[in-house]
């Protein structure tokens, strides 16, 4: 009965309206705060890291053009992020723009690579230099991500790789679990990506000694600045839409936690 009161409590609109408003307010208010004319190495966009089998690719990426198989979420993040490398070459800076999307489905081309579709969805849409571009298809969070963008911007001084091991009584190997900081100075990156997980994308980053600009997307405005007081009656009716927001808002929380406990965050409460 529990877990059909929650489940009933998680798929209303207003519910998913609650558990979105707060962390995209704070996002934006975050955002607000920082610089944003700051000339940047690199401008890095992360995606969703699912493919079609997985739930939450169904739930997020529903595919607008068979042609070239990128979703909606992630094409509207490639041009926002040709539009700050505009406004990067407009200041005469020439930045990197690193897409780190994890394994992408590409429908109806077998001989086509998504680095393939990717580059020219810049080129092409973007208005973004080939030779600027750079493609990561390995990475399927934050934290990988993050590691793929350091090796790729510092290629020499990358240690994330490496790894301690301990030789114990019985004459098993074991991997030592360690937290090492990169070294040197701040690589400031203009980092795009979805408003819900930006606090734990950010803090991951930094934690690699990256100088976040954080330029966050795939906003859910839903409810009015008016209050609760407007909601409409459809806010109160279960969807499967609500309860896959709310599922998001959820995920994002554990997967905090889970960061944090493996000490690959710098401050889980800010960016």
């Amino acid at each position: 009965m529990a877990a059909l009161l929650i489940l009933l409590i998680s798929s209303l609109p207003i519910t998913a309206y609650l558990l979105t408003a707060q962390t995209e307010q704070q996002s934006a208010l975050e955002l607000g705060q920082r610089p944003t004319d700051r000339d940047v190495p690199a401008i890095v966009i992360l995606g969703d890291g699912a493919g079609p089998s997985n739930p939450a690719y169904r739930l997020r990426s529903q595919l607008s053009n068979v042609a070239d198989g990128l979703s909606v979420t992630l094409q509207s993040r490639l041009l926002y992020a040709g539009q700050l490398y505009a406004e990067q070459r407009a200041r005469g800076n020439t930045p990197l723009v690193i897409v780190s999307t994890g394994p992408q489905p590409i429908l109806a081309q077998p001989n086509v690579t998504s680095t393939d579709v990717i580059t020219n969805f810049l080129v092409q849409r973007g208005g973004v230099d080939s030779s600027q571009i750079r493609v990561d298809t390995e990475s399927v969070d934050p934290r990988s991500s993050a590691v793929a963008v350091r090796q790729i911007l510092s290629p020499g001084s990358a240690s994330d790789n490496c790894r301690l091991y301990a030789i114990c009584d019985n004459g098993n190997v074991q991997s030592v679990p360690t937290t090492t900081t990169a070294a040197g100075p701040r690589i400031p990156v203009e980092l795009v990506t979805p408003a819900l997980g930006l606090r734990r994308a950010a803090s991951t980053f930094a934690r690699l000694n990256f100088a976040i600009v954080p330029k966050p997307t795939d906003f859910y405005v839903f409810q009015s600045q008016a209050g609760l007081g407007l909601a409409a009656l459809t806010d109160l009716i279960p969807s499967a839409e609500a309860l896959g927001i709310s599922s998001r808002v959820v995920d994002e929380y554990l997967a905090t936690v889970y960061y944090f406990l493996r000490g690959w965050l710098t401050d889980p409460l800010g960016v």
